[in-house]
């Protein structure tokens, strides 16, 4: 059987893809800070010799020394096969098996989960809104792929993009969604499938569970509520009316009420912003294209760990 393997040092530098004949799956690298060690699952000629080095010597090296290493094996790959090509990876190990990606982070304590498009679908109740407000000023024409861009993001942004009239007053626009949200919106979402269950496990397995949105606080907290999964989490936080916060502030939030470092923390979300975000904070970043923004070809691209459905965000941890 003919595939291909992806292998990615801990802390960045070259990887390179190859194509192997493989059982199963051949290897696993497991750089982890200061070690560095390839253990063999199954036989493959192409590592053989790696596997018996690393694992009669099983190296402690310095970070550094994982860096050269890995470039060594990638570079003796390159003069041994056609057809490479690079990658890098920033955080944790990551490995690409028929053009599937697996991103292995073993010092995650922390999994901080994005609302919107991640844990429920809000969608029909966010259009509902912009379209009220829109109403209530006086815009009937607000077509759906201008509201499909309005799903992600800062909410102030969007509403202004929505409404497109800078003599609208975007705080007392705010206080008209606002009110329509409390009143039909929030009714109108729901959890996506398979959700609730993932939160139950990775609770059960001693992942601490946190909820970074741009949603206002308090109703992102009365949304878990009415979920009745409130009590999974351990720190939530909203965007607030007063003080303009961004979402890379709301992840180091829960990191700072977790008590955790941010190599121990995962954002997982479907939007840009929430990438972005996680880069900024230094957490490690799982994507989601079950939602509004983020979808595989881009994660692929980009290379990015991503999930299509809610179920397969407990086989990453």
């Amino acid at each position: 059987m003919l595939g291909q393997i992806i292998i990615a040092p801990f802390y960045g530098g070259i990887c390179a893809e190859f194509p192997v004949h493989f059982v199963a799956c051949p290897i696993l690298i497991s750089a982890h800070h200061e070690y560095l060690m390839l253990f063999k699952l199954a036989y493959c000629p192409v590592v053989e010799e790696f596997n018996e080095f690393f694992l009669r010597y099983r190296f402690v090296v310095h970070n550094i020394f994982i860096n050269l290493a890995c470039s060594l094996i990638n570079y003796i790959i390159f003069y041994s096969f056609n057809n490479v090509s690079f990658y890098t990876a920033s955080k944790g190990v990551q490995i690409f098996i028929n053009g599937e990606d697996w991103v292995m982070m073993p010092n995650t304590k922390l999994l901080i989960f994005d609302l919107d498009g991640t844990v429920n679908n809000s969608s029909p109740g966010i259009a509902y809104c912009y379209k009220r407000t829109g109403e209530h000023y006086g815009k009937l024409d607000i077509s759906d792929e201008r509201i499909a861009e309005g799903l992600c993001g800062p909410f102030d942004e969007n509403l202004r993009m929505i409404l497109d009239d800078p003599s609208i007053d975007i705080d007392e626009a705010i206080k008209v969604y606002t009110k329509f949200y409390v009143e039909f919106g929030q009714a109108m979402s729901e959890l996506f499938d398979g959700i609730r269950e993932v939160l139950v496990d990775l609770k059960e397995r001693g992942y601490m569970i946190g909820l970074a949105t741009l949603m206002a606080d308090e109703y992102a907290k009365s949304t878990l509520e009415n979920y009745g999964i409130m009590d999974l989490f351990d720190t939530v936080h909203g965007a607030s009316f007063v003080i303009p916060y961004v979402k890379e502030d709301l992840i180091d939030m829960c990191i700072y009420d977790a008590d955790v470092s941010p190599e121990e923390a995962v954002m997982i979300g479907d939007g840009l912003d929430d990438y972005r975000a996680s880069k900024v904070s230094g957490t490690g970043f799982l994507a989601i294209t079950y939602g509004y923004e983020l979808k595989e070809d881009y994660c692929i691209k980009h290379g990015l760990g991503y999930v299509n459905s809610p179920s397969e965000i407990s086989d990453k941890f």
